[in-house]
């Protein structure tokens, strides 16, 4: 029978929380630091810990939740106020030199508590592929595809060295298309052509500072998000999609106010 053969932990951030396995056994548990002290919920699973497993661990300041692929299988009460200046880990524990043997993929911090549905659908999830990407502009080189990578401090554009500052937890490690700030004018029908795999929501960064929006964003719908980046902030902007081809026109209505150019977040249906 396979066991955890070494300390360390998936992440670590102490003294706030730590995700690991126990040494010698199958089992993992989820420790939040409050008051003082820790407390934990744990499980020791029956199944072939070689193969790819999803683990995750939530804290609502009430409630430690542990679940394994998807379901819940401990959970404990602990209240209090958590401290979390210290440094973040992934792979080793940040209180000690102890380094996971094993491997990591599509790790994931939120900033908020999610819910046991969330946590069954970001287990079930699959990949979410998207190619054939085609810019009707001159600007095409400074447009990319940033896979799962949606996160504070990167870069925004292409073609300039705004970055994201403020995003709801929700949009975190999400999908996005990297555009160029010197289409902002555009007003093209059909200025970005990309594939995708799978049934989509695509949401729609637009610049606030925009009185009059393009029209083929009014069929988005406003969802009242803001996401902050070094040049302004931008009102998210959804619409679910079929897999296939999506076309996205210009920026502007009419050419005018030169204030940003919308990005694109793509997220799975799940």
């Amino acid at each position: 029978m396979s066991t955890w053969n070494k300390y360390g932990t998936f992440v670590s951030k102490r003294n706030a929380y730590i995700l690991y396995p126990v040494n010698g056994t199958k089992t993992i548990q989820f420790h939040i630091y409050t008051g003082g002290a820790w407390t934990y919920s744990t499980y020791t699973p029956t199944f072939d810990i070689t193969q790819w497993h999803h683990y995750a661990g939530t804290w609502d300041g009430t409630t430690i939740r542990l679940y394994v692929d998807g379901t819940m299988q401990d959970s404990d009460s602990k209240s209090g106020s958590m401290s979390d200046t210290g440094a973040l880990t992934i792979g080793r524990d940040d209180g000690a030199s102890r380094y996971l043997d094993g491997m990591l993929d599509e790790v994931r911090i939120y900033n908020a508590k999610l819910t046991d549905t969330e946590v069954a659908a970001l287990a079930g999830q699959t990949a979410l592929s998207v190619t054939n990407l085609t810019v009707n502009s001159s600007n095409s080189a400074d447009y990319s595809i940033q896979s799962y990578a949606l996160a504070a401090s990167i870069n925004q554009y292409g073609d300039r060295s705004d970055t994201f500052t403020t995003i709801p937890g929700k949009y975190l490690g999400a999908t996005f298309i990297r555009t160029a700030d010197d289409d902002a004018l555009s007003t093209t029908a059909d200025l970005l052509t990309f594939t995708v795999d799978k049934d989509v929501t695509v949401y729609v960064l637009h610049n606030d500072s925009y009185g009059t929006k393009p029209s083929w964003l009014s069929q988005f719908t406003d969802t009242t998000d803001n996401i902050v980046t070094t040049h302004g902030t931008f009102s998210v902007y959804k619409k679910v999609l079929s897999a296939g081809t999506i076309t996205l026109g210009g920026n502007t209505a009419d050419g005018s106010g030169d204030n940003g150019m919308y990005g694109v977040l793509l997220v799975p249906l799940l």
